[in-house]
């Protein structure tokens, strides 16, 4: 639990387990094709999925999808195959700007990160923590990797940015840092309010099953030089963007490195 939500748990540990509310997840209860689509849009493994479950769990209605993955329905995001024509869903992930939306979330990890997650769940799977050794030194493969990918993270915000659109900035790691207050800003970008009953909801399960860290830190650095020169220009690329509309920059990389 972070620090951040201490004074959360210290005033919610008089309550007794059977005071808890109901924290069930339905769908919206607008007429369907009512409400304008709301895109959760991010890199991948950038935090989308432990977004659903925060946002599923604060306003008690699915989430949903442009895409149909099999591991996120099994693991309970039952609105997963939902058709996003319905518009039942109170945001649709997506890992790029898509025209169906009126408005967006567009959540931010620091690349460098976020590549490192996104290659350990294409080579070993959703929640694998392999030893990093194994996995990225002296691998072309990796290498590769990036110089494919790298090119998707700058253009999610150039699109939305070009969508002329409304969009939300969340950066990954001020939700982390800092969870319920960015949560609400989630909310409030939908005019939907945090109550009593689903802040408790949040408390009892902030984490959900989806969210990864990695348990190992790096004694060498997965980038060489040449991947440096890449990402540190489409980071400079972002924060000219984002500096544009007076937001805060891309944060600093969290993987570790104990050379």
């Amino acid at each position: 639990m972070y620090a951040t939500l201490s004074p959360i748990c210290s005033y919610f540990s008089t309550y007794k387990h059977n005071d808890y509310p109901n924290c069930s997840v339905g769908y919206g209860n607008w007429p369907n094709g009512s409400r304008p689509l709301v895109g959760l849009t991010s890199f991948p493994r950038s935090g989308n999925t432990w977004t659903r479950h925060l946002i599923e769990t604060a306003t008690g209605i699915h989430t949903g999808s442009l895409y149909n993955a099999n591991g996120l329905y099994n693991g309970g995001f039952t609105a997963e195959f939902d058709d996003p024509s319905l518009g039942r869903a109170v945001v649709y992930k997506a890992h790029g700007y898509a025209d169906i939306f009126e408005s967006g979330i567009l959540l931010i990890r620091n690349p460098y990160d976020s590549f490192v997650s996104f290659y350990l769940f294409h080579t070993k799977g959703f929640m694998a923590n392999p030893p990093l050794e194994e996995v990225f030194k002296d691998n072309k493969n990796w290498t590769n990797f990036v110089k494919r990918q790298h090119v998707r993270w700058p253009r999610i915000v150039e699109n939305w940015f070009e969508s002329g659109k409304r969009v939300l900035i969340v950066h990954y790691e001020d939700l982390v840092a800092n969870t319920i207050y960015h949560l609400r800003r989630m909310l409030e970008f939908q005019n939907i309010t945090l109550t009593p009953d689903r802040l408790k909801c949040l408390n009892d399960d902030l984490e959900g099953r989806f969210h990864r860290q990695h348990s190992e830190n790096f004694h060498f650095d997965p980038y060489n030089e040449e991947l440096h020169h890449i990402i540190d220009a489409d980071i400079q690329k972002v924060n000219s963007l984002l500096k544009s509309r007076n937001e805060p920059p891309v944060h600093k990389a969290a993987y570790d490195v104990e050379l």
